[in-house]
């Protein structure tokens, strides 16, 4: 399990180290184009702690070297499925590789993540951004999280 904080210690994300090698994996299918899908996970009551337990994949999506397009066709059956098998994990977020290029936020992600906390049909307001800094040989994670409009990182 490995931890990171965010919001001066106010929040703390916890996540299986073999998950992340997984999403690797997967993502480099696709390399060397940009890939992702969603995370799930779920909340303490008081939301100062975040456990990411997992992913779904896009069934559909638009990927590129520079940009990657998650299609929602069939997710809200599988979040429903997984709802009703384990009632506390929830869609948490979003992750996608940035292949060759540093694991920051292009004005493209901010954008999305806004849009996803201020959606009145999202249940989540401060929605995980998982940027996985993919190459060849190797990979670097950076989770951040959207507070108050803005996009902050775990450390």
């Amino acid at each position: 399990m490995v931890e990171y904080k965010a919001l001066n210690n106010e929040l703390s994300l916890y996540v299986e180290e073999r998950l992340l090698i997984n999403l690797y994996e997967v993502s480099m299918k696709f390399y060397p184009n940009e890939y992702g899908g969603i995370l799930l996970g779920h909340y303490s009551e008081n939301r100062d702690f975040l456990s990411i337990t997992g992913t779904i994949l896009p069934f559909s999506f638009k990927s590129s070297k520079e940009g990657f397009t998650r299609g929602a066709a069939g997710l809200q059956n599988e979040l429903a499925t997984i709802a009703s098998i384990k009632p506390l994990t929830k869609y948490v977020g979003e992750w996608h590789t940035h292949p060759d290029t540093p694991a920051i936020p292009s004005p493209t992600d901010k954008v999305a993540m806004k849009n996803i906390a201020n959606d009145p049909d999202c249940s989540i307001l401060n929605p995980v951004l998982l940027i996985i800094s993919t190459t060849k040989t190797c990979f670097k994670i950076k989770f951040y999280v959207q507070y108050e409009n803005q996009l902050y990182p775990f450390e």
